[in-house]
């Protein structure tokens, strides 16, 4: 399990404003998703959920230990999905809510490789 401390959330906070910019990301998350996809390995995702609490949150970084289980099992009644995520875990996660319905509806992966920012939809 993975301990999210004060230190480690400040941390993170630092980190999430240099990754995503602050610009259009922050903006696009001022509008609360239904769903949140986050890395609770990664800081900068850990400040993440911190500034927006859900109802619903899957952390990636437990998902990779059950194969996904809650992604492939979670309720569908999800309109919009938001998630801030590497990108080889955007990429499995992006093919498994297709095969749900779902579609792209942004993407957002800056230049140094850094983490991607990312919202899909349901198609209805």
């Amino acid at each position: 399990m993975i301990r999210t401390n004060r230190r480690r959330l400040l941390q993170g906070a630092a980190l999430a404003g240099g990754a995503l910019g602050l610009g259009s990301t922050a903006r696009a998350l001022a509008d609360k998703p239904d769903l949140l996809v986050h890395d609770s390995a990664l800081p900068a995702t850990a400040a993440l959920t911190a500034q927006h609490p859900l109802a619903q949150c899957i952390d990636i970084a437990r998902e990779r230990h059950t194969r996904w289980q809650a992604l492939r099992g979670h309720d569908g009644i999800a309109r919009r999905i938001d998630g801030l995520t590497r990108w080889s875990d955007w990429v499995a996660i992006r093919g498994e809510l297709e095969r749900q319905g779902y579609r792209v509806a942004s993407e957002s992966r800056p230049r140094s490789g850094g983490l991607v920012h990312w919202s899909m939809t349901s198609k209805t």
